[in-house]
């Protein structure tokens, strides 16, 4: 007896969260969120819904839904000096958190010499190169795809001198790279006298990695607060570290961990 051929079924598109259709039939990726605080600006949580944030998506989430974050918004759109201040905060909350596992301290002293060291390299760098196949005008330095990502796809199949029109017309001067590092040794020399005007963050490294941690976000953060929103905020603050360290602080709490005397 023949068996009946059965037609194979069509495999199955499985549909997510992370993936929608637009208007023109293309697919595109969209993240659902079901629920945020009323206060979360529309600018982060659009952000997150359209995978513009790639890194720290996770601390995103965390500030657009946590509940202690309602009153936290509330509070940084009075005090807001500019439209994208939430964004502004959002990276650097991602930036002082990736910092915050590997608080390294260093002697303010220690830095100083770092920055004098750089200076001395760069002008060593510079020394070396000059007159040589190696000084070149900058643009002949930057990767292909940084070039084509400002309009110029097809540098790598031009010659030398195409490629010398080319960039000129993307901007009209371009200084020798001799140039750049003797700007970056005046900077660095600039940075290094700066050093010891500088405020610390925490002191030395204790036993304790997770006070450490916590210590190093609640200063880094209130600082930037205090520069950006012209006000301490120390329960926005508090919000904000309840968030993404899953930690409870009280204002009082921040106000005294700020307030801390720190070593030089």
């Amino acid at each position: 007896m023949t068996k009946k051929k059965v037609a194979a079924r069509p495999a199955t598109l499985k549909l997510t969260p992370q993936t929608i259709l637009g208007k023109d039939g293309a697919s595109k990726r969209k993240r659902v969120l079901t629920a945020h605080v009323a206060s979360a600006p529309a600018s982060l949580i659009q952000a997150y819904q359209d995978f513009t944030v790639g890194k720290g998506s996770n601390f995103l989430r965390s500030l657009l839904t946590h509940s202690d974050m309602e009153s936290a918004w509330r509070a940084l759109h009075r005090h807001k000096k500019t439209s994208d201040y939430a964004m502004r905060l959002f990276r650097e909350i991602v930036f002082i958190e990736q910092r915050s596992r590997r608080p390294v301290v260093y002697r303010r002293t220690d830095v100083r010499e770092q920055r004098r060291k750089i200076a001395r390299q760069a002008q060593t760098l510079a020394d070396a190169i000059e007159e040589g196949p190696l000084d070149r005008l900058t643009f002949e330095y930057f990767p292909t795809e940084a070039i084509a990502a400002n309009g110029l796809p097809d540098r790598g199949q031009l010659s030398k001198l195409e490629r010398g029109w080319q960039a000129h017309d993307l901007l009209r001067e371009w200084p020798p790279l001799t140039t750049v590092l003797r700007e970056l040794a005046d900077r660095a020399l600039e940075l290094a006298d700066e050093a010891m005007k500088e405020h610390r963050i925490v002191e030395r490294a204790s036993q304790n990695k997770k006070t450490d941690r916590r210590l190093y976000f609640v200063r880094a953060l209130a600082a930037y607060i205090r520069e950006e929103f012209g006000s301490p905020l120390y329960g926005t603050v508090a919000s904000i570290t309840s968030a993404i360290l899953n930690e409870s602080l009280s204002s009082a709490h921040i106000a005294r961990l700020v307030k801390k005397p720190k070593a030089n």
